[in-house]
């Protein structure tokens, strides 16, 4: 045995110990090692698995007494031929009271969740610098009010299922040239609720689930970008039967163009028009920011599409209030003389750069 796993030490029972004793050994284990009850540990759910395998050998006798003997183990964690399943649920039941995300009946485990749900958010620039509040309106699948979540009419109750005698699942056993072949299907008859609604919902149908509008008011942090998703945990679809939590609601969020600007991040880029006596001789020009006017120094000289960055004017980082830079484009405009005196000066003032090139 020495190339098996030890079975009565993974369950930390003596070889003689009593069925009572395995049952209730396993019964401590798995709580322990359940993965429900372990998600930040990666190696729980293997253990789990190992005390279960050990659970399903010894639990039966004929694989017991194989096992003493130096006959093979169970194999991996799906049930074997003969019972241990339904002793299994039960003790499922017992240990976690329902809360492991099994629906109706004994034997069948339902979705973990609900389906998440898609939406979209638009917003403006302005928005990106202060952050903004926005109600999203969508539809989703909730509990029948009328009937709780049950799908049978009110002072009606759904009935257990007699094909399934309330696991929600069958087993069909087939001889094959290995043995015995168990295979575990959801019930045809009950869907896996393990249950049979004979009245059902008027509202809903018997299907214990209703689409309803509904409206959620999202908080779009500052300095988000374009394309970024955001979650609102537990208002998206609940899942079938009512059991596990609800899916979320995923919004995208699109930033509304605008035509003034050119976002890269926290950064904005605009261009700033300006004559072209004010870039010779230099300026103090306004430019119309995000919310308020920024008041821009143009130096002497300024070449057409020369770079003036005004710091602390642009975007927030996002997590972060400290914002980044405007950066502005000179855009020179060089208007033609129109008048004699217009051309005299023009005139003048050319041959004074020449003289001052030579």
């Amino acid at each position: 045995m020495s190339d098996r796993p030890d079975y009565y030490t993974v369950l930390g029972v003596e070889p003689s110990a009593s069925q009572e004793d395995i049952k209730r050994a396993y019964r401590s284990l798995a709580r322990q090692w359940h993965p429900d009850v372990n998600q930040d540990n990666p190696e729980a759910e293997d253990r789990f698995k190992l005390v279960t395998e050990a659970y399903q050998t010894l639990s039966d006798p004929q694989r017991r007494a194989s096992y003493d003997h130096g006959g093979a183990s169970s194999s991996g964690f799906p049930f074997g031929q003969s019972g241990g399943m339904g002793d299994l649920f039960d003790l499922v039941d017992v240990m976690f009271g329902g809360l492991t995300g099994r629906r109706g009946g004994r034997g069948q485990w339902a979705e973990a969740r609900g389906r998440d749900l898609q939406s979209e958010i638009v917003i403006t620039l302005l928005d990106v610098l202060h952050g903004a509040t926005r109600e999203v309106t969508y539809e989703r699948i909730v509990p029948c009010h009328e009937c709780s979540g049950s799908g049978s009419a009110p002072g009606s109750q759904a009935q257990k299922c007699a094909t399934c005698d309330g696991h929600g699942q069958v087993r069909y056993v087939q001889n094959s040239l290995f043995g015995q072949v168990s295979t575990v299907t959801e019930c045809p008859t009950c869907h896996g609720r393990g249950q049979v609604i004979t009245d059902p919902c008027k509202k809903c149908g018997g299907a214990g689930q209703v689409r309803e509008e509904q409206k959620v008011e999202a908080e779009v942090p500052p300095g988000i970008e374009d394309g970024s998703m955001l979650r609102v945990e537990g208002y998206g679809d609940f899942a079938s039967g009512g059991q596990g939590r609800p899916g979320d609601l995923i919004l995208f969020v699109r930033v509304k163009p605008d035509p003034r600007f050119r976002r890269d991040g926290p950064e904005l880029h605009a261009d700033l028009p300006m004559n072209a006596a004010q870039a010779a001789l230099g300026a103090e020009l306004e430019f119309e920011g995000l919310e308020d006017t920024v008041h821009v120094k143009v130096d002497a000289g300024t070449q057409p599409g020369a770079e003036i960055v005004v710091h602390g004017a642009g975007l927030p980082k996002h997590g972060s209030k400290r914002r980044g830079s405007l950066h502005l484009r000179a855009k020179v405009h060089v208007p033609p003389a129109k008048s004699k005196r217009e051309r005299e000066l023009l005139h003048e003032l050319e041959e004074l750069w020449h003289k001052r090139e030579k």
